[in-house]
């Protein structure tokens, strides 16, 4: 997307309010390298403001929109009673930032399904093309072969707005959609 750089578009930088997408100002730094960052409207977030912020109207699980990097609309921790439920992202390790679209490995911990931190540019290297991302966290469904019906396990679609991944349908979680969703916070 416009304003992302880098060999894996890690890096971040607005020089006009267009970057922005319509959903925030671009303030530029005071270095007057007219590098700048995005002040993001209410109700956006992320980087370049690309985001819905995830709030109590719009949590959805599995909604790529809200919390990037795999990271979970859910209700903060720690949040005093008096001003109700406050919602946020919860982000996977390695990912920060308000809608989890910051990342930077530490070691390999921090990378998904068998992946390499390379400890000098903070990105992932995945093992295989079944999956992408900085932190090959994204099923990337479009490689995994086989059949229509075989994408997601059948239980979900593949969706490529954010990379490969797969949209679950109601009832199943998991990278692949494999797991089915159990009720009142359970493990099946």
């Amino acid at each position: 997307r416009s304003g992302f750089s880098g060999p894996f578009c890690e890096a971040f930088t607005c020089k006009s309010d267009s970057v922005c997408h319509g959903r925030g100002q671009c303030i530029l730094d005071d270095d007057h390298t007219y590098r700048g960052h995005c002040n993001c409207f209410h109700g956006y977030s992320g980087r370049d403001c690309y985001y819905d912020t995830c709030g109590r109207e719009n949590i959805t699980r599995n909604n790529p929109y809200l919390c990037f990097g795999g990271g979970e609309c859910t209700v903060l921790p720690g949040t005093p009673p008096r001003l109700g439920q406050i919602f946020g992202c919860r982000c996977r390790p390695g990912f920060s930032g308000e809608a989890c679209d910051s990342f930077i490995c530490a070691g390999n911990r921090d990378c998904a399904n068998g992946g390499t931190c390379n400890t000098d540019t903070g990105i992932c290297t995945c093992p295989h093309l079944s999956f992408a991302g900085s932190d090959c966290g994204i099923a990337n469904c479009g490689y995994w072969g086989g059949t229509e019906d075989s994408l997601c396990s059948g239980n979900g679609q593949c969706i490529g707005m954010l990379g490969y991944r797969c949209l679950c349908n109601d009832g199943y979680t998991g990278e692949d959609c494999s797991s089915p969703l159990c009720t009142n916070g359970g493990e099946c």
